[in-house]
């Protein structure tokens, strides 16, 4: 696995932590997968989409070394992930995770987790308490009543009634 913290392309004259500006993820077949960090600011500031969020590409061939068509594949807020299924046909997932990110610094910055294989599930929760709540819920609202209400509701009726009107009408005039 992986973890780490990126920066936007635009901030890259402040990294003096030397985060990483984009991370190549190798395939194995020339079709690589590329994460980023897309600050929307400075040079960057007018994106169309994606705005402070990690993108993930993928390019069709060439390993991301000359020009190749790119497909944008996942655009994740902090607490979000993506999952590449059968990672480089291993049967096993890639999950890139979106931990956090901050744009009130400079750089701003985006901490990454890229997780390889298979995902631990977290502990079950505890077995419920034995001892009833502390105070009784609310009385139910009062029964029904049996008998027609004197004057006709305001209200319509939830669902049409199984028969027709008594009163006839006509269009005759």
């Amino acid at each position: 696995s992986w973890s780490g913290t990126l920066i936007g392309v635009a901030e890259y004259d402040s990294n003096l932590s030397n985060h990483h500006i984009v991370l190549k993820l190798e395939s194995g077949n020339g079709a690589d997968w590329f994460v980023g960090f897309n600050r929307a600011i400075g040079i960057n500031s007018d994106n169309v989409q994606a705005d402070n969020q990690v993108t993930i590409y993928k390019v069709k061939a060439g390993d991301g070394l000359g020009y190749s068509t790119s497909s944008l594949k996942g655009m994740l807020r902090s607490g979000r992930s993506m999952t590449i299924t059968n990672w480089r046909r291993t049967g096993l997932d890639l999950v890139i995770k979106m931990n956090a990110i901050n744009t009130s610094v400079s750089p701003g910055y985006a901490n990454v987790k890229i997780v390889f294989g298979p995902q631990t599930t977290p502990n079950p929760t505890k077995f419920p308490t034995r001892r009833p709540t502390r105070r009784p819920t609310r009385s139910p609202s009062k029964k029904p009543t049996t008998k027609p209400t004197a004057k006709p509701t305001a209200e319509s009726t939830a669902k049409p009634t199984s028969s027709p009107s008594k009163k006839a009408t006509s269009s005759e005039p």
